[in-house]
């Protein structure tokens, strides 16, 4: 009996063993199948990511551009440049030389006139009437004079034939020659008379225009009332430019020899660079320079003149004038050529 249930056991074992050992092959073969799995996905992920690591073909670089440059020798100009104000050419201020009453104005206020044309007209009748006045003094004296000479002549005739003392002939030659002072005092005064009667008519002085006037018809003006009104020639116009002291040093330092530092400054060509930047179109010249510097800024003008016709620029006008002053030898320049 103990032998039959040791058989049993042992069958029982063995059974056992059978089923222990599909299993142990089974979960061999479950883990072999994971460890090929776990392995091909870590294959394809390292292959993925090395995929993605990889940069992408760049493009082939063209070739670069290629800039050719040329060096020349050049000469380069020195340009200056200063600020200007131009104004007439000529101004003058129209003044009353006698005392009288305007009766006319015969000019157009901004208008172009020539020399001598009528401006303005004073009352003349005080001026003619003492014209007349010397004129009739003047004839008077005449007269006295001719009786006064034949007197002399008389005079000196009978002292020739000691008819008369030497007292009567030097009273005789004395009124001789009191009328005839007197007569050309006279002709002087009758002169003056003409003068001021042709002051009556107030004319321009010289070729330009003429501004605003500051006085009207039936205003009472003289010589010290101030000026009636103001005009200037504009063609040609003048700038006036101011130059500091040690630009004024350097160019006499430049040029030490007054011969050839006035042909240099009469050969520069001046430019005009008006208020919006334009360049006026005709070139100017030097004119003069003044005698001193100013003390209290330190600086010189100097005088340029531009043609200026039809009356384009006006005085009191700002710009620039811009020149040459002289040439730098030898100096190199780079040019560019693609």
């Amino acid at each position: 009996m103990i032998l039959a249930k040791r058989t049993k056991i042992c069958s029982l074992s063995s059974k056992h063993s059978v089923r222990l050992g599909r299993r142990n092959t089974d979960s061999m073969s479950y883990q072999r199948l994971f460890m090929i799995a776990a392995s091909g996905a870590l294959l394809v992920f390292m292959l993925f990511a090395a995929g993605c690591s990889r940069k992408p073909a760049q493009a082939p670089v063209s070739a670069p551009e290629v800039l050719v440059t040329t060096v020349t020798p050049r000469d380069v100009p020195r340009v200056l440049e200063r600020v200007a104000t131009l104004d007439g050419f000529i101004n003058a201020n129209i003044n009353a030389q006698v005392q009288g009453y305007i009766v006319s104005r015969d000019y157009q206020e901004g208008s172009v006139v020539k020399k001598g044309d009528l401006l303005f007209q004073i009352d003349p009748r005080p001026f003619e009437a003492a014209l007349a006045q010397a004129k009739g003094t003047l004839a008077k004296d005449q007269a006295n004079e001719v009786k006064a000479d034949a007197d002399k002549k008389r005079a000196m005739d009978l002292f020739k034939k000691k008819v008369i003392s030497d007292q009567e002939r030097d009273t005789a030659t004395a009124a001789a020659d009191s009328t005839r002072a007197n007569v050309e005092a006279d002709a002087a005064a009758v002169k003056q008379a003409e003068i001021n009667l042709g002051y009556t008519k107030i004319t321009a002085p010289i070729d330009g225009v003429v501004g605003f006037t500051n006085n009207q018809v039936g205003d009472l003006v003289g010589p010290i009332t101030g000026p009636l009104t103001t005009m200037s020639q504009i063609d040609p116009i003048k700038a006036v430019v101011t130059a500091g002291e040690g630009p004024f040093t350097d160019f006499v330092s430049r040029h030490p020899d007054a011969t050839e530092r006035q042909a240099y400054i009469k050969s520069l060509d001046f430019e005009l660079i008006l208020g919006n930047g334009e360049v006026y179109p005709r070139k100017g010249k030097f004119y003069a320079l003044d005698r001193n510097l100013d003390v209290k800024t330190g600086s010189i003008r100097y005088y340029v003149t531009f043609p200026n016709p039809g009356n384009i620029l006006r005085p009191g006008q700002f710009g620039n004038v811009r020149f040459v002053a002289d040439m730098k030898k030898a100096r190199w320049l780079f040019r560019r050529k693609r």
